[in-house]
């Protein structure tokens, strides 16, 4: 309980110490937003076969103190929920929450998204329709206690985990319209690399692989549609302390707690029918001309 009050000790300092361009990824240039002194945004690459269909997961992370009056309060005010009244109450049990923005972003967020003082690990990575792809989110943690609950009677049963690295697994299908499902859920890797068995490729034995133990929150997977235009964003509930919400957006670095907010955005980067799409099934790294918050 002495952590649950100093998060909320922190948080509540934080508070009181607080005294538009386009958002699209992948239109044309002539809808896309106008950026001053771009800069280059890094490309994870996933191998992908002739095929299947490439998309683009751009993310980022907002940084700012704990207890920040836009990230608590202001940045949900105009966005919308996707979700059941269920689902976002679920979450927010979890100390959890999420918005879409469907046109421009607010300008205080293009603000913060696009200063390299409060923006973290701007990354454009590449995936397949259909396929899970992790985004990493916060870790690695020395130590941090979860409880996580998945129906709203039940109880929390904290766990403690250490060197623990939380992501999201997004796992996203097309939908007509230019349009993708987009399933998110919750996950988190912690401890040291054990070795496990696991059968070989053509069933005849196993082999001996390296790994962490993992954690994931099925109950808490969530889906939403999006567009090449909207910017899903998740962040920590009002009541965090000790719980997933926690564990994601929150970093203790020395004496002070920071608090983050993930900004993602996903679209199909090969066209049925395009004829360009062949000649570019490397070539991820092109679209970063048009990523909204690409500029300073």
């Amino acid at each position: 309980m002495d952590r649950r009050r100093g998060m909320r000790w922190a948080l509540a300092v934080g508070l009181l110490s607080v005294a538009g361009s386009g958002c699209n990824l992948f239109t044309p240039k002539a809808t896309r937003a106008i950026m001053d002194k771009p800069r280059a945004v890094p490309i994870a690459v996933a191998a992908t076969s002739e095929h299947e269909t490439r998309l683009g997961f751009h993310t980022r992370l907002v940084d700012q103190p704990a207890g920040s009056a836009y990230l608590n309060a202001g940045l949900w005010i105009d966005a919308i929920d996707p979700l059941t009244h269920e689902q976002t109450t679920l979450l927010a049990l979890n100390g959890l929450r999420l918005a879409v923005f469907t046109g421009p972003p607010p300008a205080e967020l293009e603000r913060l998204a696009k200063s390299e003082a409060t923006v973290l690990s701007p990354m454009m990575r590449s995936g397949v329709v259909g396929k899970p792809r992790v985004i990493p989110v916060n870790g690695p943690i020395e130590k941090c206690t979860v409880g996580a609950v998945s129906t709203f009677n039940a109880e929390a049963k904290p766990t403690v985990y250490e060197l623990a690295e939380c992501g999201l697994s997004v796992t996203a299908t097309a939908l007509p319209d230019d349009k993708l499902k987009v399933r998110d859920e919750f996950q988190i890797q912690h401890g040291a690399r054990l070795p496990w068995l696991r059968p070989t490729s053509d069933g005849s034995g196993f082999a001996r692989t390296d790994q962490r133990a993992a954690e994931a929150y099925p109950a808490l997977a969530f889906e939403v549609i999006l567009g090449r235009s909207d910017l899903l964003v998740m962040g920590a509930s009002d009541d965090p302390a000790e719980k997933l919400g926690q564990a994601f957006f929150f970093s203790q670095q020395s004496d002070r707690i920071r608090q983050r907010v993930l900004l993602l955005q996903v679209g199909t980067l090969d066209r049925p029918g395009d004829p360009q799409s062949a000649k570019s099934k490397s070539s991820a790294a092109q679209t970063g001309r048009g990523l909204v918050f690409a500029g300073k």
